[in-house]
């Protein structure tokens, strides 16, 4: 009962690290690069708005408080990308958990000592 227990801890930690632990080393690693292209596409994205919205401000100068300003000009960017990518990831996320909790439950079930 032990990889029933511990892989699914890991698999929530960082998807695909649950499947590497039950040498799955395909579908972990498939999903430890799918997680970590998904997170570097959404700073990528982040970066390329907070840029855009940092030089849209130089230009068009607001007076008053120029945090507020950055923060409303982002919002009217758009954070739909932020809700896709989020819910990516979640998916990523209950998908590698469930594997790896019924990975390990077969085979503790089979006796494999890890």
């Amino acid at each position: 009962m032990r990889r029933a227990l511990y892989t699914p801890l890991l698999s929530l930690f960082m998807p695909g690290l649950g499947q590497l632990f039950n040498r799955q080393l395909g579908k972990g690693a498939l999903l430890v690069m799918a997680t970590t292209v998904l997170f570097l596409v959404t700073l990528g994205v982040f970066f390329y708005q907070f840029n855009q919205a940092v030089l849209f401000l130089s230009q068009n100068p607001v007076p008053g408080d120029q945090v507020a300003a950055l923060q409303r000009r982002l919002w009217e960017q758009g954070t739909g990308w932020l809700l896709a990518t989020g819910l990516i990831y979640l998916g990523l996320v209950i998908y590698a958990v469930l594997d790896a909790w019924r990975a390990g439950r077969r085979l503790d079930q089979a006796g494999e000592v890890s």
